[in-house]
């Protein structure tokens, strides 16, 4: 970056000290630097670089709009490449990210994720079958078995029902893997070091638990993605439809694009759904008014049988404190593009080399848009409709998640069942505070509850 360039004021810390104040808080120093900056202000992160956070919804509607060959999100990301790869479509750029965005888009939309609702629904009434009864237990780990559950059946096509599993055995190996894989990686400052360490030395530390887990989860899933190619095994999952799509030159993913596609939605695809899931039952269970009109809804739409994917459009009102929910509980709280050329954005000339950031933690707090921010307000998602610059916790523009509509579809077959089911209740002096998890923004206490009935 240009040294001599004016940027908008921040503060006035070393990066050092910048970067030791965002890491473990970032929500409290975000909301700390627009009081003391405006809408429009720069943050230094050592060894991260340059950031200029926009909480105006205009300026971030500029940036959705923006040029993809003049903003790139994937080099802003290169850092999670350490975990899933160098091939993501969470690090990759223009051509070679629009030819994986085009690969992974029809299992997640429309007709073929309306298919999972069935699936969603079933391994959240296997798992509720589990839950303690009479004893206070964290939700979110119950949670993220569902949605890994359910993830490695869209994207692998198993871990469904254990009669229709080829292979129980490896597929037991492989959760447990990622579960380990991700446990390690929820350390608070995990981020900082897979920032600041190359990523070829990082993969070279044998002694480190994390790459340990990852080698193991790369064995298995090069042997399961060789098997599929080599024998072409047939199905309706995403692995399915990467081997049958071609890129812009005709060519057809190798095994590596692959390992990498599926890792990013292994890993994306379920723990942050847990964290958005975790944060949803404790806005929902610490009012009782909200949990009572959800039920409600629920028995009126839904009845005693299960939800299915039809009904889902009837169920506003659950769609309404969903999007309250991660309005309120933002789980990645900003996203990042790396300019790559002198770029004029919001009225404000950008050089090379800075990052502009669409800030969604401070976006879903302006007051203007959102009066009483801080207030849990489910009807202000029914009284008008809200652009995609202005409620964004999937990100947008040309970056905007595939898995959107997927995880959102999940979350509320998720809720509709545990509300049909269990009467779930927070614990006395239960309070769940906002810790950083790896990149998610996740519960202090996996959000506490207990069973208080079944309905």
């Amino acid at each position: 970056m240009d040294p001599s360039a004016v940027l908008p004021p921040g503060p006035g810390e070393s990066v050092w000290t910048q970067l030791w104040r965002y890491v473990p808080r970032p929500g409290e120093f975000l909301e700390r630097c627009r009081r003391d900056h405006g809408d429009r202000f720069t943050v230094r992160l050592a060894g991260f670089g340059t950031f200029v956070m926009l909480a105006r919804p205009s300026a971030v509607l500029e940036v959705f709009r923006g040029d993809p060959t003049a903003l790139h999100s994937g080099e802003a990301n290169r850092f999670l490449a350490a975990i899933v790869g160098s091939r993501s479509v969470l690090v990759l750029d223009e051509a070679a990210h629009a030819d994986q965005r085009r690969a992974l888009v029809p299992a997640l939309h429309g007709e073929r994720m309306r298919a999972h609702v069935d699936s969603m629904r079933r391994a959240t009434e296997e798992s509720i079958a589990n839950w303690p009864r009479g004893a206070p237990f964290p939700l979110e780990p119950r949670l993220r078995e569902i949605t890994l559950r359910t993830i490695l059946e869209v994207v692998l096509g198993i871990g469904g029902r254990a009669a229709d599993d080829p292979a129980p055995a490896r597929t037991e190996r492989l959760r447990r893997d990622i579960g380990l894989l991700l446990a390690y990686s929820r350390v608070p400052f995990a981020i900082v070091l897979a920032q600041i360490t190359p990523h070829r030395l990082l993969k070279r530390l044998s002694f480190l638990p994390y790459y340990r887990e990852l080698r193991r989860i790369d064995a298995t899933l090069r042997e399961l993605l060789r098997e599929r190619r080599d024998h072409r095994v047939a199905g309706d999952d995403v692995v399915a439809d990467l081997l049958r799509a071609r890129r812009t030159d005709g060519t057809m993913a190798d095994v590596e694009e692959l390992r990498d596609a599926v890792m990013t939605l292994l890993l994306a695809g379920h723990d942050t759904t847990a964290v958005a899931l975790a944060w949803v039952f404790e806005q929902v269970l610490e009012r009782p008014a909200v949990h009572a009109a959800l039920r409600a809804e629920l028995g009126r739409v839904v009845g005693e049988e299960g939800v299915r994917a039809e009904q889902l459009p009837r169920l506003a009102y659950l769609d309404a404190v969903v999007h309250e929910a991660l309005r309120i509980r933002t789980v990645v709280p900003f996203v990042t593009r790396r300019v790559m050329r002198p770029l004029r954005v919001d009225g404000h000339d950008y050089p090379a080399g800075v990052h502009i950031c669409p800030c969604s933690h401070l976006v879903h707090r302006d007051p203007d848009l959102y009066p009483e921010p801080e207030s849990f307000r489910a009807e202000r998602f029914l009284e008008r409709r809200f652009g995609p610059h202005e409620w964004f916790p999937f990100g947008g523009g040309d970056r905007l998640c595939t898995g959107m509509a997927f995880a959102l579809t999940q979350m509320k077959v998720v809720i509709a069942t545990v509300l049909s089911r269990v009467d779930l209740r927070r614990p006395a002096g239960a309070r769940s505070r906002v810790v950083r998890r790896g990149v998610l923004m996740a519960p202090s206490d996996g959000v506490q509850v207990e069973v208080a009935g079944t309905s």
